[in-house]
């Protein structure tokens, strides 16, 4: 049950690279790095946002692997795992509008990013994909992971890929809305 899930997965993030290759990577510099407003991400921003918050998990996920994952007294509590995910994928839905405030461990860069930004964000979902694979042996139901930005949100293994397909389909609507404000064509 877990590959077909991981496979689940895998195919919404290869539609997100796809979206993203197609999209992006013919744009300048400039380009993905220009802001439609002074309170607003950049495309390379939003794409930067999501290589921090994925590669966030990771050492979690590395743990897990290799059989001593990290302890947390939080996960033990069924109803607050069962809570946060609900709450998390219900407000990463891509067609949510209300904004969120980041929070410091997942903030993208404040500067400008580097024009091979679309090129590291292929690179990271190829890594992520390599980690749901190695993942797919556990119980996506049982297993708990903890938030990196709280060690008192925890959430199913299973929520946690949800979260991170919807985190990233959301935030690839809003580098194309931002592409749009600016008048970037395809």
């Amino acid at each position: 049950m877990s590959q077909q899930r991981v496979n689940e997965i895998v195919k919404r993030l290869d539609s997100i690279s796809d979206l993203v290759q197609s999209r992006f990577s013919h744009f300048t510099l400039e380009q993905l790095n220009k802001k439609s407003s002074p309170d607003s991400w950049s495309i390379a921003q939003c794409l930067d946002h999501i290589i921090v918050t994925n590669m966030s998990y990771y050492p979690q996920f590395n743990a897990l692997i290799e059989g001593k994952p990290i302890p947390n007294l939080w996960k033990s509590v069924p109803v607050l795992s069962g809570f946060f995910g609900n709450l998390l994928k219900r407000s990463m839905r891509p067609d949510e509008t209300k904004k969120f405030k980041t929070q410091p461990a997942f903030q993208p860069s404040q500067s400008d990013l580097p024009s091979d930004i679309v090129a590291k964000f292929l690179d990271s979902q190829m890594e992520l994909k390599v980690y749901m694979n190695k993942l797919s042996r556990f119980d996506f139901a049982r297993e708990k992971i903890t938030s990196p930005a709280a060690n008192f949100i925890t959430y199913s293994l299973d929520d946690l890929l949800e979260i991170t397909a919807l985190h990233e389909e959301r935030h690839l609507k809003q580098a194309e809305r931002v592409a749009e404000q600016m008048g970037f064509g395809n």
